[in-house]
């Protein structure tokens, strides 16, 4: 399927009245907590996050890890901005939702805390990069707060 494509079959028809976050970043082998505690941690009020960890990655049924993909297709080309952990370099996924938003034109914020370089690949597709979620977190403040000042214009 071609980009144009893609967001004409995931494009939501509704305009959002709350600023949209995609929370990307590795789901496969980790435990539920290692998935989920940086997207619980992240989370500010204000803005809706699409958190694909709603979707079991160890359920290889593949209807359901299909319903799993098109959750996060649609997240990305809906959201505003995506948040992706990038403490973990080796998942696939992840490396496709950059990609994905990166060519949506989407703002990418990274988190990152390892004295291991960043790969460039992703370190090419970032807007900003974060080590600390508090810091983090900030940003998404001002990015919110910037959205919602777009809309009242």
């Amino acid at each position: 399927m071609k980009i144009d494509e893609l967001i004409k079959k995931y494009r939501s028809p509704v305009k959002m009245e709350t600023p949209v976050c995609f929370l990307s970043g590795g789901m496969t082998g980790l435990t539920k907590e290692e998935r989920c505690e940086w997207r619980d941690q992240v989370q500010i009020d204000g803005v809706l996050f699409i958190d694909p960890t709603v979707y079991d990655p160890d359920n290889l049924d593949s209807d359901y890890q299909q319903r799993g993909y098109e959750y996060c297709l649609n997240g990305i080309v809906n959201c505003g901005i995506v948040v992706v952990n990038l403490n973990n370099q080796k998942s696939v996924g992840t490396a496709q939702e950059m990609m994905l938003a990166w060519l949506l034109d989407k703002p990418i914020i990274g988190l990152y805390n390892s004295d291991e370089p960043l790969h460039p690949w992703y370190k090419n597709k970032l807007t900003s990069l974060f080590d600390n979620i508090g810091t983090l977190r900030l940003y998404l403040k001002s990015w919110a707060y910037k959205e919602r000042m777009k809309w009242s214009l």
